[in-house]
């Protein structure tokens, strides 16, 4: 497509012509226009074009449209600029410094008597040079860029002055024009019709008079007869025709001239009835400022729903009245009660109050597909939300015994909860057809079930989810992202329900690319987007800017599209969004203290910090001077950085992390349970070649979980598609995530392509490095295996019998009681909430706060979930316990926490969303009391550094629909690097 065309789709729409495409120019009318420009009086040209066209300056418009258009990209032009003197005065400023470094370490050399024509001295020279012609180049730079501004912003004050009110005027004047002109045309077309229509009539009434006339006088068949009725045939064809045609004609006419008036994306609507349906819906939505009006809470509920609930109901019950939608996406954030609302649907739509004959064949059963970690917690809400004389009857289909079930006894139910895993394999099994296939279900889309089904015999297995009778009134996605790939068991299996209505929840519906909304639209089956050559045609390829079929035109055209679609089908509220200008969620206060604490209070832990940094910030100065980071350097670098954090809480953690070299133990001293050295080995081999190449290919990959960056020590490649995890989070995963599992191995759905994947079946980075790209033999890497594993157990014992007399208090766990003391010597009730990075650290903190009288709870990603759930309930139900230890990977997301009201943050992290996380557990619905976040910072070490970087990326969070911007907000750049070191480049 050239650059600057129209895209066909939009005819109300164009843009801009003046350096792409330029009218036929036709004679018209012209005009003299007159300017100022420094202080001298200058006539331009204005060609007024009999094609529509306004000719000004060698720029052409022919719409209002244009010219805002043209000013918009004058201001586009000065912001970058702006941006340009913005990175130019940034590099300026670190300059100096680092020119008056390299001067000091010349005159030190020269005075060591090294001679001025060494290589080292030369080398310091030379790049002293390369500095002052940097600088040099950025001065000039620095002039076009503001000599641009001015010319830019003087050209912008002429076109608003002078150019713009003119070409508005004259534009709109021609529209007018345009429009009489229009009108008069349909006036005397429609003239001539009626004319013709008279003549018609009137030669009817002629032929029946001359008809009559024959007859009278007993004059036989003349072919009158026949005549007239083949007049009167075509008299009523025609005028029906003819006013039918007349009809459709004004009124597709004036719906598109309203549509173009007030549709601000200028959308053509009018391509399919699904369509102008989604238009007319978000024009309802605009109008109507989102949701109108609100539902009351129903009956059924023994809670009250809070007003973005209540609105939050109304428009879930609205878009269950359409009958073209009967479904959508709610994408809620966090902690604002997705599934309370949906729950209230259930219960406010039930299948004996809907009148549709239609809904009548689908029963009242409510499906509810979830990951099996959520299951009970939506058997709870039903449970504790609604009122037991709601009589709703709830199916936990996870069990074995529970698969058993038919599809008559199923729809018995009011609610059943199943798991994706346990759905994806219900599908697989009925769709194996002895003689068909081998015993894996190799589907790329959902499967023709009426076929499968007719093609059955008696002893076939039929799945109560999918035989030809198993409609349901209503399913749920709750977190639907996990159907985000069309082509994986798990989305097939959705897409292949049968529901009357259907919803997806889901904080982030789309969290990598716009790809990933198109599974979602065809399970909820919205027209006519629900078709992927239709979606991939005028949305995802267009958005593809690797794909050069399509430029920005029609890029800005396909962003209208998606977000005129997603205003349609899609509610989403942040919790500092808006009712009436008062926030929708209102709850207590909520201040962060920044609480410092100087190394200089200990001299050994001050001694100790900088000996670490200095040898860590010349190594890292070493690798950043010698050009790009390698893929080797970046895990180096990682665990230098982690060694700094970690001399922050506790010197002993350094020692115990310099022995352990990696390995990862869990907090009852043993080695975390994985595949052995031979499996691993096996596993590692059979991994496919484009597999391998990927994984080979891949130089900066951070933990799926916690979004930490991953040394090659701490990765772990999933089997057989080779994805990676960190080894600190794969217990929790496969607690979260479990889908099924037999003989004592769980399995879950691996996190990038939800294949699924067995827990003894991982295999260590570095024995795939190893064995596979280094051929390493078996025999080797199992001696070096286990005399890995033995030092794991060494260190273990070492800290499990870890005397606390042997140590001294550093500087944040002395700062860390002492706050606890304060904060209950104030309000002895408050219970606090201490979050790190580092399970081990518990184990030195734990034991200084035992000696202090604080005896804690832990919550540790090593426990399963009903140690879990006991520490949460002793946590709220004991008085006593006052204190809870949680690790930052096991409790940033999925728990509440609202008997407490004092977070302490003890080491930060360079992605702020985690900290986020830790925060909301108790801060959300359900809080009575302000809560105060305590983050403990030591001074003038890497922990400020890693605080300015969360203030650099915090805009990235906020902004962000979905975890996408989440996992950017938690890689290091090379300069991010180099900051946290305190190197300048």
């Amino acid at each position: 497509m050239v650059a600057g065309a129209t895209s066909g789709l939009y005819p109300n729409q164009s843009s801009p012509l003046p350096t792409q495409i330029k009218p036929k120019q036709e004679s018209g009318e012209q005009a003299e226009l007159s300017f100022s420009k420094d202080g001298v009086k200058q006539e331009a040209e204005v060609q007024v074009l009999n094609n529509g066209y306004v000719a000004l300056n060698g720029r052409f418009y022919k719409s209002s449209a244009e010219v805002a258009s043209r000013e918009a990209e004058l201001k586009q032009r000065i912001s970058k600029y702006q941006q340009g003197l913005e990175v130019l005065s940034a590099r300026k400023k670190s300059r100096p410094a680092h020119l008056t470094d390299l001067k000091t370490k010349k005159d030190s050399l020269l005075r060591m008597g090294i001679p001025e024509d060494s290589k080292r001295v030369q080398d310091i020279t030379n790049e002293m040079k390369s500095l002052s012609e940097q600088n040099r180049k950025h001065t000039a730079k620095e002039q076009t860029f503001r000599a641009g501004i001015q010319k830019t912003r003087a050209k912008l004050e002429q076109f608003i002055n002078n150019e713009m009110p003119y070409l508005l005027k004259v534009l709109r004047a021609r529209e007018e024009q345009n429009k009489q002109q229009q009108l008069a045309a349909q006036r005397r077309k429609e003239a001539v019709r009626v004319k013709q229509q008279h003549e018609l009539i009137e030669r009817r009434r002629a032929l029946e008079t001359e008809r009559d006339r024959l007859l009278a006088n007993g004059t036989p068949g003349t072919g009158l007869g026949y005549a007239l009725n083949r007049l009167q045939n075509y008299i009523t064809g025609r005028v029906e025709t003819d006013h039918m045609r007349l009809i459709r004609e004004l009124r597709e006419r004036e719906e598109q001239r309203v549509a173009a008036l007030q549709n601000p994306t200028m959308l053509n609507a009018y391509n399919t009835d699904d369509l102008k349906h989604l238009l007319e819906s978000v024009k309802r939505q605009e109008e109507e400022e989102d949701v109108e009006g609100e539902a009351n809470t129903p009956d059924e509920l023994m809670v009250s729903l809070l007003r973005h609930q209540r609105i939050g109901l109304k428009w879930l019950e609205d878009a269950e009245d359409d009958k073209k939608k009967r479904g959508g996406i709610l994408a809620d954030a966090m902690g604002l009660g997705k599934t309370l609302q949906m729950i209230a649907l259930m219960v406010s739509h039930r299948a004996d109050k809907n009148e549709e004959d239609e809904a009548k064949d689908y029963g009242k059963t409510n499906l509810i597909v979830t990951p099996v970690s959520l299951m009970k917690q939506w058997q709870g809400e039903f449970e504790t939300r609604v009122k037991s004389s709601a009589g709703i009857r709830i199916l936990m289909y996870h069990s074995m015994s529970a698969r058993k079930f038919t599809w008559d006894q199923m729809k018995e139910f009011d609610v059943v909860l199943v798991s994706y895993g346990t759905l994806s394999s219900e599908l697989g099994k009925h769709c194996k057809i002895p003689g068909l296939d081998d015993d894996e279900l190799k589907l790329k889309s959902p499967p023709n079930l009426i076929k499968i089904n007719q093609m059955k015999t008696e002893n076939d297995y039929v799945s109560p989810f999918f035989s030809n009778d198993s409609k349901f009134y209503r399913i749920v996605l709750d977190e639907a992202q996990q159907i985000k790939n069309k082509s994986t068991k798990v989305s097939i299996s959705a897409a292949s329900l049968k529901g009357f209505y259907k919803w997806c929840l889901s904080g982030t519906p789309m969290q990598n690319n716009i790809n990933e909304l198109y599974p979602l639209l065809r399970f909820v089956g919205i027209r006519p987007y629900n078709d992927e050559g239709r979606f991939r045609a005028e949305i995802s390829s267009r958005l593809d800017h690797n794909n050069k079929n399509y430029d920005e035109w029609d890029r800005d055209d396909a962003i209208k599209k998606l977000r005129l679609l997603l205003r349609s089908i899609m509610l989403r509220r942040e919790k500092d969004s808006k009712i009436d200008g008062k926030p929708i969620l209102e709850l207590p206060e909520k201040n962060i203290v920044v609480t410092h604490t100087d190394l200089q209070s200990n001299k050994n832990e001050e001694t100790f910090y900088n000996s670490i940094e200095q040898r860590s910030t010349a190594q890292v100065e070493k690798i950043l001077r010698n050009g790009p980071i390698a893929k080797g350097d970046y895990s180096y670098i990682f665990v230098l950085l982690l060694r700094l954090r970690q001399a922050c809480l506790h010197s002993e953690l350094v020692r115990i992390g310099d022995r352990k070299k990696g390995v990862v133990y869990d907090d009852d001293g043993n080695v975390i349970a994985m595949a052995n050295i031979d499996s691993m080995c096996s596993n590692a081999k059979k991994l496919k070649p484009e597999v391998v190449r990927r994984i080979n290919s891949e130089e900066e990959v951070s933990c799926p979980i916690c979004l930490e960056e991953l040394t090659d020590e701490q990765r772990v490649l999933f089997y057989p598609c080779g994805h990676s995890i960190c080894k600190d989070c794969l217990d929790t995963y496969f607690e979260k995530f479990q889908d099924g599992g037999d003989q004592n191995v769980r399995v879950a759905a691996c996190t990038a392509c939800r294949l699924q994947v067995k827990e003894n079946a991982v295999i260590e980075y570095d024995v795939f490095d190893k064995h596979v790209n280094k051929h390493q033999p078996l025999e080797m890497l199992r001696i070096v295996h286990d005399e890995k594993v033995k030092k794991q157990r060494d260190i273990s014992e070492k800290l499990n019998s870890l005397n606390i007399d042997d140590l001294e208090y550093s500087s944040k766990i002395a700062s860390t009681i002492e706050l606890l003391k304060k904060i209950w010597e104030k309000t002895p009730d408050d219970k606090v909430i201490i979050f790190s990075n580092f399970t081990s650290f518990f184990f030195i903190l734990s034991k200084f706060l035992k000696r202090a009288g604080i005896d804690p709870l832990q919550y540790l990603g090593s426990m399963n979930a009903n140690a879990r759930d006991d520490v949460v309930r002793e946590f709220y139900r004991d008085d006593n316990k006052k204190l809870m230890l949680i690790s930052l990977k096991a409790g940033n997301a999925g728990l509440t926490l609202t008997c407490a009201n004092h977070v302490i943050i003890m080491d930060p992290f360079w992605n702020p969303y985690v900290e986020y996380q830790a925060q909301d557990r108790c801060h959300r619905i359900g809080q009575q009391k302000p809560v105060t976040v305590y983050r403990m910072l030591i001074k003038n070490t890497v922990e400020d550094r890693i605080l300015d970087l969360q203030e650099r990326k915090r805009s990235l969070i906020e902004s962000a629909l979905d975890p996408s911007g989440m996992k950017e907000a938690s890689r290091l750049s090379r300069e991010d690097i180099a900051r946290l070191f305190n190197i300048n480049l």
